[in-house]
């Protein structure tokens, strides 16, 4: 997995959301983090919230506060396949780009360079294969 901020889906969301809500400056740092998950099993994706007493999530989106505490699931399946299971948040879960938003609960196989969008500027890009 790469997770990224995404300055592309950022201005799309600051162009259909800035006027209603207060989005905040895209990130000065964009590093690129790879995230294993081979043999984990299952990964969530969210954001740890400071001073409470959760378990943080595997991927911590800490910075971006546009995501949820428990935004998705990335889990491993017996074939090795990977699928995406979206959780109920405020700002929803995006595929590739689409403006329709992941259906919640439903398993979506991913594949080689599915990329989900998520919070204010947060792109996960899907790896399967060793870059």
């Amino acid at each position: 997995m790469e997770v990224h901020a995404d300055h592309e889906y950022y201005r799309r969301n600051l162009a259909l959301y800035g006027a209603e809500y207060p989005i905040p400056d895209f990130p000065t740092d964009r590093a690129v983090r790879r995230i294993p998950i081979a043999g984990k099993g299952r990964l969530w994706i969210g954001r740890s919230l400071a001073g409470r007493h959760r378990v943080p999530p595997e991927i911590d989106l800490a910075l971006d506060p546009g995501v949820s505490h428990r935004h998705g699931l990335l889990q491993q399946q017996d074939d090795g396949s990977l699928v995406l299971i979206a959780q109920a948040t405020a700002n929803g879960t995006f595929m590739n780009g689409a403006c329709d938003e992941v259906e919640l609960g439903r398993p979506i196989e991913l594949q080689d360079g599915d990329r989900i969008h998520l919070g204010v500027w947060t792109t996960i890009t899907v790896r399967t294969a060793p870059r």
